[in-house]
């Protein structure tokens, strides 16, 4: 059973065709982490590669944000994300 779609997955939604960073915060356990894998899944429900799709939680491992771009782009994209098209990044439980 699919969970109900939260207020902020129709934002993201509507904004997917835009180009730039949408910041999307709030207290823990408000369902950040469940709107960003509904969104995962309606991308790749809807023909984005998965190659394309970069979600990282800062909760599970310490890593500086160019240290996990700098990896995704050499292990996973085999090129930079400037020359891959359309690439979405999810970074969750970024603090300070």
């Amino acid at each position: 059973m699919e969970k109900r779609k939260r207020h902020a997955f129709t934002e993201l939604e509507k904004n997917l065709k835009n180009r730039f960073i949408i910041l999307l915060y709030g207290l823990r356990r408000v369902g950040k982490t469940t709107t960003f894998y509904q969104m995962i899944a309606h991308l790749l429900k809807n023909g984005t590669p998965g190659k394309n799709i970069l979600y990282f939680s800062f909760d599970e491992k310490k890593a500086l944000i160019r240290e996990v771009v700098s990896s995704f782009e050499e292990n996973v994209l085999q090129k930079r994300i400037i020359d891959s098209g359309r690439v979405f990044a999810f970074f969750d439980e970024i603090q300070k």
